[in-house]
């Protein structure tokens, strides 16, 4: 018996490996995990075909934080995005991008 051998295939290169310097959590990126986060919750505690249901006043919650994102849209206030500011998050990557 011959034992298995691999095919002599070549290996792609390595996946570049992003640390915080290049990709840095901003501001803007917080905000859109913390929303679309309290979003998910809001539907899970509030639509009544959820496992996790409580109350369908969690809906209301739900259209607040929608409000909430179309306004910052027009306006650029974000209550969130003046605390994160405050605690030392940066707004913007080190090149530019957001």
């Amino acid at each position: 018996m011959t034992p298995f051998r691999r095919p002599n295939i070549p290996l792609s290169p390595p996946l570049p490996i992003r640390n915080k310097e290049t990709s840095p959590m901003t501001t803007h990126r917080i905000v859109r995990i913390v929303a679309g986060f309290f979003v998910l919750l809001s539907l899970a505690l509030g639509v009544q075909a959820s496992p996790l249901f409580h109350s369908v006043h969690w809906l209301w919650f739900t259209a607040f934080v929608g409000a909430n994102l179309f306004q910052s849209g027009f306006t650029r206030f974000c209550p969130l995005e003046i605390i994160l500011k405050k605690l030392g998050v940066r707004e913007t990557c080190p090149d530019g991008r957001l």
